[in-house]
């Protein structure tokens, strides 16, 4: 019996050995598939952030116009050169009028600079935010900016320089008339 009791043990410890080593070697795959859980993880945020920088200016700019009961029409007369460069020189415009086609990303530095702004983009915000007053749709400084912006852009991209200053011109024609 005596013999049989210490054969056990030593099978008992060989079992304890063995079973420690299996949980070791079942470390290292756990450990793999975790780093390949966070590699594979960190590639899908990386993803989602590049995505999410692609499509969120052009979204925003969709709901923004979306925000706009409807779209200003070109002025149907344009203002003399004389008028048009008052209102560029207005803005501390130098030089010949030139207001800049945006679209969704180049507007992002607009926004985010503290330097002085495009004397172009002015005008073209002093248009968009004009006509802003009686046709949109939500109320708010949230929607006020964003379909400001949104507007602004689509000003630039549809009318010519020539349409933009003349609508500025027509706007401060009426505002200084009302004084």
């Amino acid at each position: 019996m005596m013999a049989a009791t210490s054969i056990d043990k030593c099978s008992a410890i060989d079992a304890t050995r063995s079973a420690n080593q299996a949980q070791t070697v079942l470390i290292l795959p756990k450990s793999t598939n975790m780093a390949k859980l966070l590699v594979r993880l960190a590639l899908g945020l990386l993803a989602t952030t590049a995505l999410l920088a692609m499509t969120g200016p052009l979204a925003l700019y969709w709901i923004g116009l979306e925000a706009v009961k409807t779209m200003p029409s070109p002025p149907a007369t344009m203002a003399t050169a004389e008028q048009q460069a008052a209102i560029w020189s207005g803005v501390r415009g130098q030089g010949d009028p030139f207001i800049p086609k945006l679209n969704p990303y180049s507007f992002l530095p607009y926004v985010a600079s503290t330097a002085p702004q495009d004397p172009g983009v002015l005008i073209s915000w002093q248009v968009a935010s004009t006509h802003l007053l009686e046709h949109r749709r939500y109320r708010g400084m949230f929607w006020w900016h964003l379909s400001g912006a949104a507007l602004t852009i689509w000003i630039t991209r549809n009318w010519s320089s020539e349409q933009i200053l003349s609508a500025a011109s027509r706007f401060k024609a009426r505002g200084s008339a009302s004084r």
